[in-house]
């Protein structure tokens, strides 16, 4: 009876050991079992493979019995492309998309330049305007009050239009991703929406590069000219459903402290100081 009880109090005590060699195979089955799944031919999408991030949850893929999907982009294409933008009282992008959304747009073909990103883009039309020596509008001066006595002007047509791209490059929650032979960065971040407005902003002029510890990096490019700056990024307020809308707050390379915004419509405008 003495060997009874204690076998079974050394069960009780012992059952939750487990061999170290045991703990590295589970390892090794589980790693080899990621290049099993990104080397499985149904996984292939438009030639590109499933890609495996993690190999800690692969033994949890087994018990899947359902799946719950969103309204839209989980099981049906979803893809995302920058039509047209509006900077003070001019729109840039397709007319169609502005005037009468009922006519289909007279655009060229969009390129597909992601998995779920389209770009049709006429980055002409501002690349032109970024080049001009002697611009016809230069006289038509925009000022803002910066600080008790200062002004903050935008002068020319390009100076507006970048400074709305350089929002597009600063106010998002997304990261870059440089791939071996490509000339644009890739960028990944949980909204679909950002990604699209990074990627396009890239296309037509400023392109983000990286995050080095709150010190954002960006490249401009007018024509043949390009040139690199950092500007400072001092605070960061995501976006929530009860603001509907993410800001920034940056020091530019001007030293001139920066706030943009970006978010829903009806949010914005309400925000928006009337012109004197």
């Amino acid at each position: 009876v003495t060997c009874i009880i204690n076998f079974f109090s050394y069960f009780l005590l012992l059952n939750t050991l487990i061999p170290i060699s045991f703990v590295v195979t589970i390892e090794i089955v589980k790693f080899i079992q990621l290049f099993i799944i990104q080397w499985d031919v149904f996984g292939y999408k438009n030639k590109e493979s499933v890609k495996v991030s993690t190999c800690t949850i692969i033994e949890e893929l087994g018990q899947i019995r359902y799946i719950f999907s969103d309204k839209t982009g989980t099981l049906t294409s979803n893809n995302m492309e920058l039509m047209g933008f509006r900077v003070f009282d001019k729109n840039y992008g397709d007319e169609g998309f502005f005037i009468n959304k009922d006519k289909p747009l007279i655009r060229k073909e969009s390129l597909r330049v992601g998995q779920d990103l389209l770009y049709g883009f006429a980055t002409h039309q501002v690349q032109r305007i970024a080049c001009e020596e002697n611009p016809k509008n230069a006289e038509r001066v925009y000022s803002m009050k910066y600080g008790r006595d200062g002004v903050y002007e935008l002068r020319t047509e390009a100076e507006r239009v970048f400074e709305f791209l350089k929002l597009l490059a600063t106010c998002h929650d997304v990261s870059p991703n440089k791939k071996q032979g490509q000339k644009e960065l890739e960028y990944s971040g949980l909204s679909p929406d950002e990604v699209c407005l990074v990627d396009a902003a890239q296309r037509i002029g400023i392109t983000f590069l990286d995050n080095r510890s709150g010190n954002l990096i960006l490249r401009e490019r007018k024509g043949e000219k390009e040139r690199e700056y950092m500007v400072e990024l001092l605070q960061s307020f995501a976006f929530n459903s009860e603001r509907a809308r993410m800001s920034v707050v940056i020091r530019d390379e001007d030293k001139k402290i920066k706030l943009y915004c970006k978010g829903s419509d009806e949010k914005v405008i309400s925000l928006l100081a009337m012109p004197e």
